[in-house]
């Protein structure tokens, strides 16, 4: 039987009595403590040490990780993984014109895992970029 709030109606009061009753003439437990009560586990925040089998920062990134899929990445993770390694575009300047980069581009259209096939871009040049490039056109229809 699943416990629906016509279940709980009028069982809550009940309840409530019920345990109320229980703790009558019980004495808490700080009952003639003085002063502030520190809990049993203050201050062993980051004292368990990591057994051989707990994750260690920078042991599962890149090609170490599960589920690294090499050059069969999508679009968006490959832009994710240049940003990571390149930073973000708009900390350098364009490639052609010298104005802030807003994209990172790719040189070869090949949308390699390769740092060096990366060039930063404004909006203006990457679109003049892409439009004289049948490469990237060809390569969205086969997809």
């Amino acid at each position: 039987m699943p416990f629906t709030k016509e279940f709980w109606k009028g069982r809550r009061e009940e309840l409530s009595k019920k345990i109320s009753e229980k703790m009558k003439g019980k004495k808490p437990w700080n009952k003639g403590k003085k002063g502030l009560q520190i809990a049993w586990n203050k201050g062993t925040k980051g004292i368990m040490k990591p057994n051989k089998t707990s994750f260690r920062k920078g042991n599962n990134l890149g090609t170490n990780a599960h589920n690294w899929k090499g050059d069969k990445v999508s679009y968006g993770a490959l832009h994710c993984w240049i940003r990571r390694y390149l930073g973000k575009a708009s900390n350098y300047l364009c490639s052609h014109c010298d104005k802030n980069a807003e994209n990172w581009a790719n040189i070869s259209q090949q949308y390699k895992r390769d740092l060096s096939d990366w060039m930063p871009l404004c909006i203006l040049c990457h679109r003049k970029y892409d439009k004289h490039s049948e490469k990237i056109r060809n390569w969205w229809r086969t997809r």
